[in-house]
């Protein structure tokens, strides 16, 4: 509260000082000035005592106020304590605050990673380098196995070429071994050895009509009995006809007491002659005319056949992408028609899809054994 400060007004003039009284009394103006003073101090003081009993009143709402928010803050200390020490829950954190202002997507050099993936990243960088230098000799190991695919190749191509001759050589004596000795021979060539079968006659079956089925019908015997002089009685028909293309029948006497057609005993064949045709397998083992000679010729020529197997079992690492290739179709060989010959390789010349390599393996593959590729050279 400023302090009231009261302000006195003298007017100026000449003042005759004739005592205390008498002279203010001489002073009708000032008598009234004083009186005015007098009056504003009244005032003033019925200010002052109004004041006080306003600041009084105010002194005891602050000290209520103050007291009722004592209370208030006491009775919410622990809820108002939790709150500010809730970790789950902060109030207005910026980023700045805790030191990762530069955590946004961007392009900052200085933005912090995790040790982990910086260890990655690493490791990585690492790896990078060395399979570099992995391409680098990939593509210099890929040069020399071209190389040696090319040379692979051109072994291959001399080795069927020769083999080719070794096969003209089995069958140009096919033909010329074939003899009537060979017709006998059913059965596969196994071990350098020819099995032969004469189960079958290669030629008419005839018996003689008429044979007695009664045993009164038989020339007796010095004793007059109906029987035969012995169980291996041959009786031969038209003997005169035999011509080496017919095979006559042997019977014997049976005496079983139960003849299979009137209960009597009687003549029946000795030998049953199979008489089945043929299967079409022993059939063309028959015409195939394998004679020795020809056997002898395979075993001589069975060694050089069995080296392209030995040359082909180093194509199970040759890589199909290979672009070396050797155009054999320039040798003028029999190798090089037979793969123009087949579905595998469309053309051999240097737009093949396939190299020459990998075609060549893959003709050998559909043959499957050493006489389809024959075959089919």
């Amino acid at each position: 509260m400023p302090m009231l400060k009261a302000t006195f007004k003298i007017v100026s003039g000449n003042v005759a000082w004739g005592g205390i009284y008498g002279n203010i009394e001489d002073q009708p103006d000032l008598i009234g000035k004083f009186n005015d003073v007098q009056a504003e101090i009244d005032d003033t003081t019925g200010l002052v005592d109004n004041l006080e009993i306003r600041l009084s009143a105010l002194g005891k709402t602050v000290d209520d106020n103050y007291a009722d928010l004592s209370e208030r803050v006491n009775s919410n200390y622990d809820a108002i304590t939790n709150h500010i020490l809730d970790l789950n829950n902060p109030h207005e954190v910026t980023k700045s605050q805790i030191g990762l202002s530069n955590v946004d997507n961007t392009s900052d050099i200085n933005k912090p990673i995790s040790t982990a993936t910086q260890t990655a990243l690493n490791g990585l960088d690492d790896k990078i380098t060395v399979n570099s230098g992995l391409i680098n000799d990939l593509d210099i190991r890929l040069s020399a196995l071209g190389s040696t695919v090319q040379q692979d190749y051109i072994e291959l191509d001399n080795k069927i070429s020769a083999n080719t001759d070794n096969i003209s050589d089995i069958q140009d004596l096919i033909p010329n071994q074939a003899t009537s000795t060979n017709q006998l021979a059913d059965k596969q060539f196994v071990n350098s050895a020819i099995q032969t079968n004469s189960a079958h006659f290669r030629g008419n079956w005839s018996t003689w009509a008429n044979v007695p089925t009664d045993v009164n019908d038989y020339p007796a015997d010095d004793d007059g009995n109906k029987t035969p002089t012995t169980n291996d009685y041959m009786v031969v028909q038209n003997a005169s006809d035999y011509t080496g293309d017919t095979l006559v029948g042997a019977w014997q006497f049976t005496y079983t007491g139960l003849w299979a057609t009137n209960g009597k005993s009687g003549w029946q064949p000795r030998f049953q002659i199979n008489e089945s045709p043929l299967t079409p397998a022993q059939q063309t083992a028959l015409d195939s005319g394998i004679t020795p000679a020809l056997v002898t010729q395979i075993g001589t020529n069975q060694s050089d056949i069995q080296t392209i197997n030995t040359t082909l079992s180093g194509f199970g690492n040759i890589v199909t992408h290979n672009t070396s290739e050797f155009a054999t179709s320039a040798q003028g060989t029999k190798a090089d028609t037979a793969l123009q010959a087949t579905d595998i390789v469309s053309s051999v010349d240097s737009s093949s899809t396939n190299t020459k390599a990998v075609g060549a393996k893959l003709f050998y593959d559909t043959c499957g054994d050493i006489e389809t590729l024959i075959n089919a050279l």
